[in-house]
């Protein structure tokens, strides 16, 4: 904290990354707070920071990236704090496991959000998900480990007609359902279903029409890489644990002209042969099996 009142005198500084300066408390970033022209502070894994110290920084009112990964004290209090940076563009708040459907109803507010972080959230539910929904400039947001988000919450989030990516890792209350609202979401260019273990082929059949998905983690079988063949715009496709995929799941990922990337990880029925009908993937840079 004494440096940081050292630095506080640097009044035209812009950037400044605490990344693991966890001895950094409250007392630290009232000092960080005379610093009115940070636009990007990054405190991840500044673990004694509380709502108090989100109290100072909510002066920083040019502040437009702010990171709060692995500082998990921060409650509800300390987001309503944090809407007060209304230039805010990129907020993370992963494993910030404290933070409930009340301190997303804050997070709304700040209308210019591009880009949110909520990886274990894991007290937010669909009610959350509403208030999400009005942050109408989102591109991007990671849901990941957030296990009591369903359908419905998926429902709210197909709003956000400007998202590009989608982060669903671990959401285990998702099912074809879910994928249906995704589909609406026709800009999106990434989407992770890693570990989403109640969506079936049939459900991958709906999120075929997303023309512009260019990175595709999920897991399925041969008959849902029927459905994932037809996104041929695809560039990176996650395939790790997929025990049921066989060399014939292989032929259909052959037709993905822009393949790029493809993992294959522990999925113990592909054969040589199946190999071979990759080898028309010309385009192919990385392949893990």
């Amino acid at each position: 904290d004494i440096g940081l009142g050292h630095i506080s005198r640097l009044t035209q500084l812009q950037h400044l990354n605490l990344h693991y300066c966890d001895l950094i408390t409250d007392i630290g970033l009232g000092h960080i707070s005379r610093l009115t022209q940070l636009q990007h502070l990054n405190l991840h894994y500044c673990d004694l920071i509380t709502d108090i110290g989100l109290g100072h920084i909510s002066r920083l009112t040019q502040l437009q990236h702010l990171n709060l990964h692995y500082c998990d004290l921060i409650t509800d209090i300390g987001l309503g704090h944090i809407s007060r940076l209304t230039q805010l563009q990129h907020l993370n708040l992963h494993y910030c496991d404290l933070i409930t459907d009340i301190g997303l109803g804050h997070i709304s507010r700040l209308t210019q959000l591009q880009h949110l972080n909520l990886f274990n959230c894991s007290l937010i539910t669909d009610i959350g998900l509403e208030h999400v929904s009005r942050l109408t400039q989102l591109q991007q947001i990671d849901l990941s480990n957030c296990a009591k988000i369903t359908n419905a919450g998926l429902g709210h989030i197909s709003r956000l007609t400007q998202l590009r990516e989608l982060e669903l890792m671990a959401c285990y209350g998702i099912t074809g359902l879910g994928l249906e609202h995704v589909s609406r979401l026709t800009q999106l260019q990434y989407l992770n279903l890693h570990s989403c273990h109640f969506i079936n082929d049939a459900a991958l059949e709906h999120i075929s029409g997303l023309t512009q998905l260019q990175t595709l983690d999920t897991g399925t079988t041969d008959a849902g890489l029927e459905h994932i063949s037809k996104l041929t715009q695809l560039q990176e496709l996650g395939l790790s644990e997929c025990d049921y995929i066989t060399d014939a799941g292989l032929e259909h990922i052959s037709r993905l002209p822009q393949l790029r990337y493809l993992e294959l990880e522990s999925c113990y029925s592909i054969t040589d042969a199946g190999l071979a009908s990759l080898s028309r993937l010309m385009p192919l840079l990385d392949l893990r099996s």
